[in-house]
């Protein structure tokens, strides 16, 4: 079988499967297409404010995909982007489906500034010449 035939097949495995698990036929999942309404919160520390945006996303899509794919939308490149989920920092390798993302559930995405990294690798330098 083609690679794309597989990932397609696998794909609708996975759809089942939590459609299943979750005891619903339908969780507000197109059934056909995988995607799921998210409602994204993105904080901006650097401006003390907070942005709202409402999108459709594919749940199987690994959040490092999905980071690169929203950084036109929410205007956050993908490096400087920390998602969250109930309280929890999710990894890039993680899929919105695999930590339980359901319908009407909100993202953060916590911005970090250049001046965040910056200030770590002061810190990280100011700790190695004090050794």
């Amino acid at each position: 079988m083609p690679r794309l035939e597989e990932d397609e097949h696998q794909w609708k495995k996975e759809l089942l499967l939590w459609n299943m698990n979750h005891h619903l036929f339908d969780p507000g999942v197109g059934n056909e297409t995988g995607f799921l309404p998210l409602t994204i919160a993105v904080i901006h520390p650097g401006h003390g404010t907070h942005s709202f945006f409402k999108t459709e996303i594919p749940i199987l899509h690994k959040i490092h995909r999905l980071k690169r794919e929203l950084t036109d939308l929410i205007k956050v490149p993908a490096d400087q982007q920390e998602w969250h989920y109930r309280g929890r920092l999710l990894t890039d390798e993680q899929t919105l489906f695999e930590v339980g993302f359901a319908k009407g559930d909100i993202i953060t995405v916590k911005t970090r500034m250049l001046q965040d990294y910056d200030s770590e690798e002061d810190k990280l330098s100011e700790a190695t010449c004090l050794e």
